[in-house]
């Protein structure tokens, strides 16, 4: 008989395993199945530490933040101080060369520095006053913010800081002879049973009332004259200089109705604060949608490219006013009603339509 290939044959049947000895699980891992697996799994994350998104996971950037804010202050004090030194050294071998030609050429041009040096004092004085009252407002308005909050409602001491705030607002509007009813009404009116709230509301009402529709006014005629001279203007480069001369006289305006009276750097700092709220990102698109929409497709079509470019300056112009009564308003807006851009809009469209 003839052998066959080995590959034919049957396979040689596997002796069956043994069950494992239960003393085996502890010379080794144990091998859990792929259910049992799965199952394990939720139980290990949850043992995980729970993370808030966004808290704990950026790096403190405060001590790069003042490092930088320290080097800022040193490189403009560097650079201020050899200004200053060079102007003097310059001046200094001025008025040497000048009594060394003549004595009285001299003294003519010690006077004329004196004469800068008392000029530069005062306005350096006007500065820091002016910065002094926007600091006295914002200091109002902050212990206002702190009155009203939820965990001062029940401070026995906080109606009685809130009269001396009211009284504080009123002081700096004695010198208003439009004011004098107002104030006459206020005194009146507010008492010891109003608690915090009350005592702000009332002040809010009689006395920055009048004032906040005033200083709407002026954003008012503002906007209408920065729309016009833009939208009559021919040249870009001078709507640009109508726009930032009309802003800049804007806020000087309601700063000094609120009883701030800025100079040049406070302006600046208002000016800067009003650009902050205004959020003038996208002004452009709507003030084109608002000028269609208000003159109607036919005139619209007619005057949108000189008008509708004159109507965004004049909104970006109310938005920086808007802003500036925020800024320079002694007390926040909740009592009486913030005014809002779409009701200037209105107003507006109606005084350049006529209607």
């Amino acid at each position: 008989m003839t052998d066959r290939p080995r590959i034919f044959d049957e396979p040689a049947a596997t002796p069956p395993r043994r069950p494992a000895a239960p003393h085996a699980a502890a010379s080794g891992p144990l091998e859990l199945p792929e259910a049992a697996a799965l199952t394990a799994r939720p139980a290990e994350e949850a043992a995980l530490p729970a993370t808030v998104p966004g808290r704990g996971l950026m790096p403190d950037l405060a001590p790069g933040a003042a490092t930088r804010r320290t080097g800022r202050r040193l490189l403009w004090g560097g650079l201020g101080g050899l200004a200053v030194a060079l102007i003097g050294f310059e001046t200094w071998d001025l008025a040497t060369r000048a009594f060394a030609h003549a004595d009285w050429l001299g003294w003519m041009v010690t006077g004329l520095g004196v004469a800068t040096l008392g000029g530069l004092g005062i306005l350096g004085g006007a500065e820091i006053a002016a910065l002094r009252r926007l600091a006295r407002v914002d200091g109002l308005r902050n212990e206002a913010e702190r009155l009203v909050a939820p965990e001062a409602l029940h401070d026995p001491a906080a109606a009685a800081d809130a009269a001396t705030l009211a009284a504080r607002v009123a002081a700096l509007y004695e010198a208003r002879p439009g004011l004098a009813a107002a104030r006459a009404d206020f005194a009146a009116q507010l008492t010891d049973a109003h608690d915090a709230a009350e005592a702000l509301a009332l002040t809010e009402r009689l006395l920055l009332a009048p004032i906040d529709a005033e200083a709407r006014r002026l954003v008012l005629l503002a906007a209408r004259d920065t729309a016009l001279a833009t939208a009559a203007s021919p040249a870009a480069l001078l709507d640009a200089a109508v726009v930032l001369w009309r802003n800049a006289r804007l806020v000087r305006e309601v700063a000094a109705l609120y009883g701030v009276r800025p100079g040049r750097i406070a302006s600046l700092k208002i000016v800067r604060r009003s650009l902050g709220a205004a959020a003038v990102a996208g002004m452009g698109e709507a003030g084109q949608d608002t000028a269609v929409d208000a003159l109607g497709g036919g005139l619209a079509a007619a005057v949108s490219a000189r008008l509708g470019q004159g109507v965004v300056n004049g909104l970006v112009a109310a938005r920086i006013g808007l802003g500036a009564m925020e800024a320079c308003r002694p007390l926040p807006f909740r009592a009486v009603k913030r005014p809002r851009t779409t009701d200037l809009r209105r107003d507006m469209m109606r005084m350049l339509t006529g209607n």
